[in-house]
């Protein structure tokens, strides 16, 4: 994923005028780091491929449940440094990845904020898959 879509993402992030918020090391990931550390190492316990991350808890107050129907997220070359961050008056994950095909996924509960969304959505050109009550976006960069 390029720098400029970081900055970019990170513009809207710190937009007093948007209803984003919360501690700025949750939008640089150090929470989510710690989270991918434990949820690898679940993975190692169950003889998971190292690549195959399912999230069971986010935070106390996000649960995504039976993320197994979205077949879980096969992620290759993940980098921890590549983490954006959770953002939670929004109540979505956003992950930055570098692969291959230099995607970005989301996961998304069903009763998101629209407007803040759509304005995501529409900056980055997200491609949106439905898939029961959550839905799973492929965003590309040019």
């Amino acid at each position: 994923m390029k720098l400029k879509v970081k900055e970019e993402i990170f513009k809207l992030l710190e937009n007093p005028n948007d209803s984003f918020i919360g501690d700025r090391r949750i939008y640089e990931g150090e929470i989510l780091k710690d989270l991918v550390l434990k949820e690898r190492f679940k993975a190692e316990r169950h003889s998971l491929p190292l690549n195959y991350i399912f999230f069971e808890k986010l935070t106390p107050c996000m649960k995504i449940e039976n993320i197994e129907n979205l077949g879980g997220l096969m992620l290759e070359n993940i980098r921890y440094e590549d983490i954006l961050g959770y953002i939670p008056s929004v109540g979505f994950i956003l992950l930055l990845f570098n692969t291959s095909k230099e995607s970005a996924f989301i996961i998304k509960k069903r009763l998101i904020d629209s407007y803040q969304f759509q304005k995501i959505s529409d900056s980055f050109n997200i491609k949106v898959i439905e898939e029961k009550d959550f839905a799973l976006l492929n965003m590309f960069s040019d």
